[in-house]
């Protein structure tokens, strides 16, 4: 299996994003990662969905989101909307833990739920052999 490479952009230099996006590329990233946190369900707070579809415009790398958040159901479909790829979240109280979504624009993303005490990395690698 390829090491996939995906560097968090809560490391850049917030001032100077679309520098950063282009270091990281010629660095040779797969893809770009954002961690999306509320400031609720983890005590950071992080970006936003506005943050992510600006960048879209920058980069032809795949855009993994991280969700940490106290409604991942609702930031899945406007993730999806705003042209996120993949969309992992980690919440307790998942019904369905890998899905397709699309979005009514038609972007879709694969979304993979992470849940407590279960090891579901088979799974989601299996996923994304088909991605």
């Amino acid at each position: 299996m390829k090491t996939i490479i995906a560097p968090s952009l809560l490391s850049a230099d917030f001032k100077c994003l679309e520098t950063e996006i282009k270091n990281i590329e010629e660095a040779g990233a797969d893809w770009l990662h954002f961690d999306v946190m509320d400031g609720h369900f983890v005590p950071n707070l992080s970006f936003g969905v506005d943050v992510m579809k600006g960048l879209k415009k920058l980069t032809d790398r795949l855009m993994d989101v991280h969700l940490m958040v106290n409604d991942p159901g609702y930031y899945t479909d406007v993730f999806a909307k705003a042209g996120a790829d993949l969309i992992i979240g980690t919440h307790p109280h998942v019904i369905e833990p890998v899905k397709w979504v699309e979005a009514d624009n038609g972007n879709k993303a694969l979304c993979y739920y992470l849940i407590a005490g279960c090891n579901r990395l088979q799974k989601l690698q299996f996923s994304l052999r088909f991605f």
